[in-house]
């Protein structure tokens, strides 16, 4: 492009995207989790109010398409032993007791799998 014999040149350079970090808010303080799923494939129609059981992309040993929130729950139990690991183990939120009553509750290690009605809470 020649403007009063001047030429211009515009130099654009693309670099990756860096991941979105996940942000929770613990003891209001905003901290990142860097969990155990931060290297799986996003759906592409990932996104805040985007439905959670969408397609991930990825089969199960039939060859069915797998759920996103499956997939997730199938990378947790083969990384430990069949169990449904809570990433938040420890943490301590506001809750309300059986009475309804405020109280302080501590995520558990071991959270009930929903594939297994019978799998206690430990």
């Amino acid at each position: 492009m020649r403007a009063g014999g001047l030429s211009i040149r515009i130099v654009i350079k693309h670099e990756d995207a860096p991941l979105q970090s996940s942000l929770i808010e613990i003891k209001t303080v905003p901290t990142e989790v860097s969990g155990p799923y931060r290297n799986l494939t996003e759906p592409q129609k990932l996104a805040p109010g985007e439905d959670f059981y969408c397609s991930s992309g990825q089969v199960d040993e039939e060859g069915n398409s797998l759920k996103q929130k499956d997939w997730i729950l199938q990378v947790n139990r083969k990384a430990h032993k069949g169990e449904i690991h809570s990433d938040l183990a420890g943490f301590t939120y506001p809750c309300k007791d059986e009475n309804c009553k405020p109280t302080m509750c501590t995520e558990p290690l071991v959270l009930k799998d929903p594939a297994d009605e019978n799998t206690p809470k430990k």
